[in-house]
This record gives structure tokens, sequence and C-alpha cells, in this order.
């Protein structure tokens, strides 16, 4: 009898083990890279085009051993729900969203406003937040399309691009769930990287540029990162160029470190280069009784002297000539910022949310008319730098020509 119960309860294990009879094989799904989102043809639709890898055998369908064979396919539909459901007429395999690198939102319909789209992709579970977004100077499914030969496969210069933002102050890295606590919160703006489109050059010594195209003739196209678009709300107002981007990119503290070119100190008409080994900002906003806001801004500097074109004695002038060029260039420079991104009306530093987080029972009375008093808030922009390295040069010459 107890031998009996033994079996019965091995037979019983054995129904209630989970099997891989339903399971879909990643051979069997279409991994989606990249996501952009236009506005459509027709009145009240959207165009979403997705950066789809077809999975296919080493050499299959006449392409070349292992390089990836991705299509960007496109379609228009009222919301971003019923359009990943139409992608299904297309590819034949489910649309596998796990693997999504990017979002890119087209220029018009981020200057028209993203927030219908981001509430739909938002509610798409399958997306991760850390996705990284992203705005494009054109269309969004033109810089899907773009190939630089470069990249193995389209798509792989804007990951790319994306990944050395986090060395070099050329834009902020913003992920998906930020574009939503943002625009779902007052207290702050978007700021997003704009990805630029020209066609490739090729150059050679002794050769006049020419238009790169690829094999097949197609004319290869080369995708660049350098601005950023400034929001006010789900809108696009404004970009900075890229002098500007490394400013806002240094006072987000996204990056620490970045160059600057300033005015020779002691040859008129002479440069210098100095690199940020440290960039710290410091903001200090201010509530007073009444209501009105004032923004102090400190900001410590450890620098180092790598180029000079006018020649440069250390032993007589000292650093101190090199600081204070830096530090009023800087003061300069931070304060048009500010002075910008008031007159726009953009919180893209988020100073209105460094309120809310230090007093939020003030917070709660500055939150209806933030708008009004961050244009009429005064800022004063104080800057302190070192000069830690001159590349090991006492006596720095000028260079002349015979």
């Amino acid at each position: 009898m107890r031998l009996l119960a033994i079996v019965a309860l091995i037979s019983l294990a054995c129904f209630m083990l989970t099997g891989c009879w339903d399971m879909d094989e990643i051979t069997e799904l279409a991994p989606i890279m990249g996501l952009g989102f236009d506005v459509g043809t027709r009145l009240g639709t959207i165009k979403v085009s997705a950066l789809i890898t077809p999975p296919t055998r080493a050499g299959a369908d006449g392409g070349a051993v292992g390089v990836p064979n991705l299509r960007v396919l496109t379609v228009e539909a009222a919301t971003v729900t019923e359009a990943l459901s139409l992608l299904l007429g297309h590819i034949r395999r489910e649309p596998f969203l796990m693997h999504l690198g990017f979002l890119v939102f087209g220029e018009e319909l981020a200057r028209a406003g993203i927030g219908g789209v981001v509430a739909g992709v938002h509610g798409k579970i399958e997306i991760r937040g850390s996705v990284l977004a992203v705005v494009a100077a054109g269309s969004a499914e033109e810089v899907l399309h773009a190939r630089s030969g470069i990249g193995g496969a389209p798509g792989e210069d804007i990951l790319r691009l994306l990944s050395n933002l986090r060395r070099a102050p050329l834009g902020r890295l913003v992920a998906f769930y930020t574009v939503v606590n943002t625009l779902t919160g007052i207290g702050s703006e978007l700021a997003l990287p704009i990805l630029d489109l020209t066609p490739l050059r090729i150059e050679a010594a002794g050769h006049q540029p020419a238009g790169g195209t690829g094999q097949q003739g197609q004319q290869l196209m080369e995708v660049s990162i350098g601005r950023t678009a400034l929001f006010v709300r789900d809108r696009w107002v404004h970009e900075l160029d890229v002098f500007q981007t490394q400013i806002f990119t240094l006072l987000t503290g996204d990056v620490d470190q970045g160059a600057m070119t300033i005015v020779h100190p002691t040859a008129p008409g002479g440069v210098m280069a100095v690199r940020f080994l440290r960039f710290r900002p410091h903001f200090k906003p201010h509530v007073s009784p009444g209501g009105s806001v004032a923004l102090h801004v400190n900001i410590e500097i450890d620098a180092s002297l790598t180029e000079t074109r006018g020649g440069y004695d250390l032993r007589e002038y000292g650093p101190k000539p090199i600081t204070t060029v830096l530090e009023d260039s800087v003061t300069a420079q931070v304060t048009a910022l500010l002075t910008l991104m008031q007159q726009i009306g953009s919180d893209g530093l988020s100073i209105g949310n460094m309120i809310y987080r230090r007093q939020p029972t003030t917070w709660g009375h500055l939150e209806p008319r933030w708008s009004e008093l961050y244009r009429q808030m005064t800022a004063s922009v104080k800057t302190k730098a070192r000069l830690r390295d001159t590349s090991m040069l006492a006596r720095l010459f000028a260079v002349r020509r015979q």
C-alpha cells in the first residue's frame, strides 16, 4: 500500500512539472532594436518605425555570413498599441521588445508634443524604463534607415554614439522612465540629445571629398550627436548648440570632465585650451518670504592647461591670470545659459525639483505659479578654478615660423 502511494505521488508530480512545449524560441521572435515616432500622413495618426533584427541562418537570404540583416518597417495608426499590432502583418513573428535600445521622436512630433506617444509606450510593460530617449533633427524614420558604413548595421551608429555620452559632454543620457517622471511632475523639464543626419563624405589625402555610397549604390548617411533639445512640458521649444550643450551637461552633473578654449591672458590674439579634471556645480535656491526665488550657483573647477597659442611664462606670470580668465569665461557662459533657459521657460536643470526636495512645504505654495516664478528668478554665478597641471612645462613657448 505504501509502495502504491509512493508511485501515485511520483506520477502526480510528473504531471505537475512544467514543460517548454508552449514557449517561444528566441529564433521565432523578432527583436526590435529601436522605435521611431513621427507625425502620420493622415490626420490623427502617428507613424511608428521599428528597427527589427529578423533571425536568419548565417549567410541566408544572400547576406554576408555573420552580418545582421536589419530591417526598418513603418506603419501608421491612431495609437502606439494599434501600430505595434499592425507590425504583425509585416514580420510574421511576434515583436520582442526586451532588447529595445532606444526611442527616437521625430522633430515635427516633438515640437507638437510627445505626451500622447509617451503614454502609449508607457503602457507597454515589455518596454524597460531604462531604454534611452532621443529626438531627431528631421524624421525618426530617416534616422533608423541611416547607415554610415562604419557601424555594422543601421542602429549600431546610434547605440555607439549614445555610449560615448557617458564620457564626453556632448549630451546627456535620458532614460525613458525619466521622461515619464518629468512629464507627470512639475518642477523640471526635458532636455534630450538631438540626432543630426548628414550625407557621409569620404576624404583621403590628395583627393577631394566624395559622397559615400555603399555596395548597392545607396547613399551612406552619418548620424551625429552634439546638440540638445530643450522642452517645455512635452514640446521641443529650443535647441542648444554644441558649446551650450557642453556647459549644460557639466551643470547637470552627467559628466564632470570637459574642455574649454579661453582667451590668452597676456598675448593679444592668443588662446589657451584647458581640460576640466573636475567640474563640480553647487546649486542653492533660496525662496524669500514673499515667494520670489533666487538661485546661487557656486562652481569649483580643477583644470589642466593642455595647449597654448601665444606663449606663456609661468615663472613670470604664475597661474593666477589663467585661472582668472577661466573663471570669468565659465561664469559668463553659465549666466548666459541660465538666462536663455529662463526666457524660454525650460527648467532643464530641475531647479524646481531642488526646491521640492529641500523644502516640500514651500514648494506646495510655489508649484501652481512655478512657470511664472522661474522666469522671474534671479541667478548669480560664482566660479573658483584651480590649475592642477601644466603638462609638466614651466615655460610654454610660442611656435614661430622662420
